[in-house]
């Protein structure tokens, strides 16, 4: 799908952005950040882009903590 190469592209020119790829077998593409206000600012900036899609901004957890559920 050419859309997720132009997605990750997108997503990599963002402020901030230190790594763009995809996730498993297409079904998400992520974007790392440094900081929560970049991270936050390219959420709203693919968004724009891409209003049909489910964009997200969250933090990744640290090393040794568990997600409970």
């Amino acid at each position: 799908m050419p859309e997720i190469g132009v997605l990750i592209e997108e997503l990599a020119e963002t402020s901030g952005c230190m790594l763009a790829r995809m996730s498993g077998s297409g079904a998400t593409v992520f974007g790392l950040f440094g900081a929560e206000g970049p991270a936050h600012e390219a959420a709203n900036e693919i968004r724009k882009l891409h209003p049909d899609y489910w964009v997200a901004a969250a933090p990744v957890l640290a090393r040794g903590l568990s997600w409970r559920g």
